[in-house]
């Protein structure tokens, strides 16, 4: 998802394996905040032995984020990798941290704004008469 009331807790990376062979991928992914601050950042399929990906199959890897606050957009790089490490496969995705309640303030100042609009115009023309 895109877009989310409360900061998520999860985070996952699919690898798709289009080849003949087992991969065994492994990287660096990091979330970096509206400013462009590391505030999280882990090592993907970080186990011992690393996690296989079959032949002409997908597999997500899900791990804990931490260190997301309660508002703004944020950015995950993941550099992923597999084999001897030659080629690096880089994705970006970005989603918004908004709280309800900062959706329901935004429409309240809007409806005021549009009110007094309307309000001073109709008092203006009332004048002019």
């Amino acid at each position: 998802s895109t877009l989310f009331n409360q900061p998520p807790t999860k985070i996952q990376v699919t690898v798709k394996n289009v080849g003949n062979s087992f991969l065994k991928p492994f990287g660096k992914v990091t979330v970096k905040d509206m400013r462009g601050n590391e505030v999280y950042s882990y090592e993907l399929n970080n186990t011992d032995p690393r996690g296989n990906v079959l032949p002409n199959t997908e597999r997500t890897f899900t791990n804990d984020l931490k260190n997301i606050g309660s508002f703004g957009r944020y950015t995950i790089v993941s550099g992923v990798t597999y084999g001897d490490g030659g080629d690096i496969l880089t994705q970006e995705s970005t989603f918004w941290v908004i709280p309800f309640w900062s959706v329901l303030v935004f429409a309240a100042v809007v409806i005021l704004i549009v009110a007094g609009i309307v309000f001073l115009v109709r008092k203006f023309k009332k004048r002019n008469k």
